[in-house]
């Protein structure tokens, strides 16, 4: 028998059923949403966390720097084993002293141009700081600015540069795609001339320091302008390898055993190679145009393995060179390097940051910063 009270108490319940499926679906949604915000809010915070973990790396690497080179100079240091990172809540509070030392220490075998490196754990965060000796490096500086030879010619700082890209195993191609990009991202920068000149007797060639021959506050100007113009560059350069296709094809050439060739090479104004720090190779690379020998070269590392030169005159008590040879040299060398940068990574989960940054110091021995910007 059919009854009108039982079909509305059927529609009332399919209506609370439709009712409850919408609830569901709209707690479902509001609680995917919510999930998403809350992830998306951690995942800013570990960035933003991130960021100021490097920004700390880049100030503990500036003060690592400041105060490693007021040290007494020292024989660089062998490979030693393994040895434990250490931690901090607040960088600040770090004695820089035992920091520094712990620092130069390598827990590896790393390049010669990295002088210090630590990890440190700030908070949540880890940040691993690189310090590396520029002076150390081949100058990027003389394929733009050659110093052997005036006019605008840069053929032997190439021929040099080629041959110290091949002891590190970097193909031709990848060298010649160097050298191009390079002069290519100098293009629209205002270099100032090399701080030697070259004199030239017949055949035989001798560097001077072009420094001791002009004005102070031109000195001072140049050596700015160039340290500035090539923080342009260096970060030109970063950027052409970030996003520029072509660079793919750059970067795996240049990959090499013990980092990348890019690394190996100084983009921040520096023209003189340290002779307590760069290795031989970079060392008979560098000057062979100017006639110097493997043998030579030898003889410079293993004097500094002895005692660290002191001044660059003591060039003279090398045996194996003469004295025409070590004033060639010494006119583009220092035994206590004027220009550094930083290379720090900071790690939270799957987050990180990285950051470059250039230091260098003038002449009244003042430390400046180049630049710092992102090398992610």
């Amino acid at each position: 028998m059919y009854r009108a009270g039982s079909t509305k108490r059927g529609f009332t319940l399919l209506l609370t059923l439709i009712v409850l499926v919408v609830l569901a679906v709209v707690i479902v949604q509001f609680q995917a949403e919510a999930t998403l915000r809350m992830r998306s809010h951690r995942f800013r915070l570990e960035r933003i966390q991130c960021r100021y973990g490097a920004e700390s790396g880049i100030i503990m690497g500036a003060r690592m720097v400041y105060y490693q080179r007021r040290q007494p100079l020292a024989a660089p240091a062998e490979a030693t084993a393994e040895t434990p990172v250490e931690s901090s809540p607040d960088p600040n509070q770090v004695d820089l002293e035992e920091l520094l030392a712990e620092a130069a220490e390598p827990a590896v075998e790393r390049p010669p141009y990295v002088i210090l490196e630590k990890t440190l754990q700030i908070g949540p965060v880890s940040v691993n700081v690189q310090v590396h000796d520029e002076n150390a490096k081949w100058p990027i500086y003389w394929l733009l600015r050659s110093p052997f030879e005036p006019g605008g010619s840069a053929a032997l700082a190439e021929k040099g540069f080629r041959q110290y890209a091949r002891r590190l195993g970097v193909s031709a191609t990848a060298a010649e795609r160097v050298i191009k990009e390079a002069q290519k991202q100098a293009r629209p920068l205002t270099l100032p001339p090399a701080p030697v000149q070259v004199r030239k007797s017949g055949r035989d060639a001798s560097l001077t320091r072009r420094g001791r021959r002009i004005e102070y506050a031109e000195r001072v100007r140049e050596h700015n302008q160039r340290h500035t113009n090539m923080s342009v560059f260096a970060a030109g350069w970063h950027e052409f390898l970030k996003h520029d296709p072509q660079s793919e094809a750059i970067q795996v050439e240049m990959e090499i055993p013990t980092a990348r060739f890019c690394d190996y090479l100084s983009m921040w104004g520096t023209y003189y190679l340290n002779l307590n720090t760069a290795s031989e190779d970079l060392l008979f690379c560098a000057f062979e145009q100017i006639g110097l020998t493997e043998d030579q070269a030898r003889s410079i590392v293993e004097y500094r393995r002895q005692a660290p030169f002191t001044n660059t005159g003591q060039l003279q008590k090398v045996r194996a060179l003469s004295i025409e040879m070590s004033n060639n040299i010494r006119s583009l060398c220092v035994v206590k390097s004027d220009t550094y940068s930083l290379h720090v990574e900071a790690r939270l989960g799957r987050v990180r940051n990285r950051l470059l940054g250039g230091i260098y110091f003038d002449f009244n021995d003042n430390m400046l910063t180049s630049a710092v910007f992102s090398g992610e």
